[in-house]
């Protein structure tokens, strides 16, 4: 909860100028201290105390300290935290616009889905806008890399995967692996090891982060990269109030952080831990393969996928955006243009050739 709110306009009358207050901002991470999406956070929240020069400082709470993942929306709402994140295909009915970057098989480049994205939030007022019945303002977007899964035996291409109970998160992938004929199971990050230990799954997907954080390589010997791309976008909203509380040169210095971050800082520091990631599991050695699928195993996904989940993304937007074609287009050019001008190699695919 915003502190020292009193400090810089209730004591006012005691000489304190906007110039010279102070705010502490409590902030609820539900992501592993060791992700990757954690660390892009602190890196944001390290950069906003040392451009404030103090003035702002974070109480942080990692690992759903504060709030669960699944009540951080409502945790920030309610002012528990003024800062906190939410993962779109996750949460169904919430930034539902958002999910225009989260389409099965759209992009292998994370800096460049964050960018478009960030773009798309600069220009489009309708996604601007987003958010604000819930009395949350977006800051800035986390697009993590690329999907990846993880199965006790070598799989390497959709026959494989059907009929295998397969963990999902959102939509868009339990769209496709239904597609596919395999039989999606939702679980938590935090439930995949246990699950795969259990035989509640035969199939894990997720990031690198996953797999390295929750130690899933010591539950699956066989990983691999699909061409499905990036699916899991990290939404890291501030409490509306406690936004129109802050004074214009903090508001300045949040959105001069976020312009770095989205301009490459923050990309670099999800692929330098990413690489930490990729170090502990083939250090653990205990994969017996890491393959990437051959672009005719990806096509065939997502031709059996076809326009389900982007058919689904029209309806759940209509009546919130007035044209979802052209909104997408628009999202789409933006896209294009920032996959042309990155450099950003997926510390995923760079991984697998070291197995």
């Amino acid at each position: 909860m915003l502190a020292a709110v009193a400090l810089a306009f209730g004591a006012s009358g005691c000489g304190t100028s906007a110039s010279d207050a102070e705010f502490e901002l409590t902030v609820t991470n539900f992501n592993h201290i060791d992700a990757s999406e954690s660390a892009v956070l602190h890196w944001f929240l390290d950069e906003v105390e040392e451009r404030s020069e103090g003035r702002v400082e974070f109480e942080r709470y990692d690992q759903e300290q504060l709030c669960s993942g699944a009540e951080t929306t409502e945790c920030v709402r309610d002012g528990r935290a003024d800062i906190g994140a939410t993962i779109p295909s996750y949460k169904p009915g919430e930034f539902e616009i958002s999910e225009i970057m989260n389409m099965p098989f759209q992009s292998q480049n994370a800096e460049a889905v964050g960018q478009a994205y960030a773009k798309l939030l600069e220009s489009n007022e309708e996604v601007a806008s987003e958010g604000e019945s819930m009395g949350l303002k977006q800051l800035w977007v986390t697009s993590t890399d690329v999907s990846i899964f993880g199965a006790t035996e070598p799989i390497e291409g959709i026959d494989g995967l059907a009929n295998m109970r397969s963990r999902s998160a959102g939509e868009g992938m339990t769209y496709a692996l239904e597609a596919i004929g395999a039989s999606p199971v939702n679980t938590t990050a935090s439930e995949m090891y246990e699950a795969m230990q259990n035989g509640v799954i035969d199939v894990w997907f997720n990031l690198i982060s996953g797999g390295s954080d929750y130690n899933l390589f010591e539950v699956s010997e066989h990983w691999r990269t699909t061409g499905f791309g990036t699916y899991i976008n990290v939404i890291q909203v501030i409490n509306q109030e406690t936004w129109d509380s802050l004074p214009d040169d903090i508001q300045q210095i949040f959105n001069e952080t976020v312009t770095d971050l989205n301009a490459g800082a923050g990309y670099d520091v999800l692929a330098e831990t990413m690489q930490e990631q990729c170090d502990k599991v083939i250090d653990a050695g205990t994969l017996e393969s890491w393959e990437t699928w051959d672009d005719s195993a990806t096509d065939e996904w997502e031709n059996a996928l076809g326009d389900t989940v982007v058919e689904e993304w029209k309806s759940n937007v209509e009546g919130k955006v007035d044209d979802p074609d052209a909104l997408r287009e628009e999202f789409l050019t933006y896209l294009e243009e920032a996959e042309a001008s990155s450099d950003f190699v997926s510390p995923a695919i760079g991984c697998s050739e070291r197995v």
